[in-house]
């Protein structure tokens, strides 16, 4: 908490949730300069588990996966990777279940 002139407190923004990786690479990057600027420290990041993804989708991933983690940590941010999977099939047929953040 810092304060400002006339004695208020400010507190800064310590995590937020982003889909990064659904954004193109230099969108995802000025995201994460945006948030650098706003003090965010983590940010948590899905990442889609595919059940059988193919080699070159997998390898694209990871590229921007690392690239992103470059500029976070670059900017004293943190990502924290955060695995989304789908509920059984049968579930989502009734409409009894939703996906679920892991």
């Amino acid at each position: 908490e810092e304060l400002e002139p006339g004695g208020l407190a400010i507190q800064e923004a310590s995590s937020v949730y982003l889909d990064a990786c659904a954004l193109p690479l230099a969108a995802a990057t000025e995201a994460l300069r945006q948030l650098q600027a706003w003090r965010v420290r983590r940010i948590y990041v899905p990442i889609a588990a595919e059940a059988q993804p193919s080699r070159s989708s997998r390898a694209a991933s990871l590229q921007q996966a690392f690239e992103l983690r470059r500029v976070a940590e670059a900017g004293g941010m943190t990502l924290v990777p955060v695995v989304r999977v789908a509920a059984d099939n049968s579930l989502h047929e009734t409409g009894a279940a939703e996906d679920c953040i892991v």
